[in-house]
């Protein structure tokens, strides 16, 4: 879409370059920073080292950050969702829980008072206690 003719197309006294194209307006900053935002809401930012944040017009912010190659979602009542690149998925709820979810199958729920439960893919079931947290360990078998 940058190669359709833009309409305008300004530089402002701060560095900052302006063009406007039928479909958006594109921004690019003097540190090399690009802002592309849409006419319905949505827009996405560019940054020089690599890493992408996109806003949705429903409040979603998704950043992908390119070295860690981690993607972070945060829905618009404050939830965040992370997904890493071995597929590790972190749920993290705004009442300071946590579900994890590995790669392997297993995971992690995590209480707002730091209480753990780990569901593993074996077949028994025991609890165990830490020095600051209770962890129960749940296991069962995958079929």
């Amino acid at each position: 879409m940058d190669d359709e003719p833009y309409t305008e197309q300004t530089k402002k006294s701060d560095g900052r370059l302006v063009t406007k194209y039928k479909h958006k307006t594109v921004t690019v900053l003097p540190a090399g920073v690009k802002r592309e935002q849409y006419p319905d809401g949505y827009f996405i930012i560019y940054f020089e080292n690599g890493d992408i944040r996109q806003k949705y017009p429903d409040g979603r912010i998704v950043y992908l950050f390119k070295e860690a190659e981690v993607t972070q979602t945060e829905l618009g009542d404050g939830e965040r969702i992370l997904l890493f690149k071995n597929s590790q998925l972190e749920k993290h709820k705004t009442d300071g829980s946590k579900e994890i979810y590995f790669s392997d199958g297993s995971r992690k729920i995590i209480s707002p008072k730091g209480v753990e439960e780990i569901f593993r893919v074996w077949l028994f079931r025991t609890p165990c206690l830490f020095i600051h947290s209770i962890v129960n360990l749940v296991y069962y078998t995958q079929n």
